[in-house]
């Protein structure tokens, strides 16, 4: 898969994106990608004493896990002289597809509502599948950069327009060619999310299912 970073960077992209809103959606506002945005909502909740403080906690614990998770998985496969990107993918897509499950049997939970115990495990497995996912970017796929945080990826296409405007030669076409490698995976997240909204519409929880297909077919094409 070396010789496809860019469809690779705009898949997993996508699927962050996916399983991010997806989430989102149907889990009563909890992002499973972004620990920021739930620090942001913790603190809103603490100060309008409102329900829902637990899940967005332990989206901290269960995406660390996943973090641990592949770091292990990584230091394995390379003690052994092996690519680590296949087990990687592999394990997201379990905890993608774990995620899917659990969200159906526990069913949606709406603003407001206390969640149950399968719902708390979704999230639990939605987190877990976004830290294996961080971490496979600064492991095993360190050269497509960040897949499921844009903020940097939006940072750097902007530095780099800036560049190439104020430059000229070789180092004006190194700048351009980085902001076009960053463009496709910010779209492949917007449209991922967007996709999503619709996918948990017409199909509740089961709409995670092209995400966890996705990881499949990126991992049957890994080296």
């Amino acid at each position: 898969m070396q010789h496809r970073p860019v469809l690779m960077a705009t898949l997993l992209a996508a699927v962050a994106g996916w399983v991010d809103a997806l989430g989102f959606f149907a889990l009563a506002g909890v992002f499973t990608a972004h620990l920021t945005g739930n620090l942001v909502l913790i603190g809103q909740q603490l100060i309008r004493t409102e329900s829902g403080f637990l899940p967005k906690l332990l989206v901290f614990p269960a995406f660390f896990a996943g973090v641990a998770l592949a770091a292990l998985l990584h230091a394995h496969r390379k003690a052994r002289g092996r690519s680590s990107v296949r087990a990687l993918l592999l394990a997201e897509a379990v905890a993608v597809v774990a995620f899917m499950l659990a969200g159906h049997v526990a069913g949606p939970v709406k603003e407001g509502e206390n969640m149950g115990t399968l719902a708390l495990v979704a999230v639990v497995l939605g987190a877990m599948a976004m830290g294996v996912q961080n971490a496979e970017g600064r492991l095993a796929l360190r050269e497509l950069g960040s897949t499921a945080v844009m903020t940097s990826n939006i940072t750097q296409v902007m530095l780099d327009v800036v560049n190439a405007l104020r430059t000229r030669g070789p180092e004006r076409q190194r700048s351009m060619r980085r902001a076009r490698r960053q463009v496709l995976p910010i779209a492949a997240f917007a449209l991922g999310a967007i996709l999503a909204a619709y996918a948990y519409l017409a199909f509740g929880f089961w709409g995670l299912l092209p995400a966890a297909l996705a990881l499949l077919a990126l991992a049957a094409l890994a080296d």
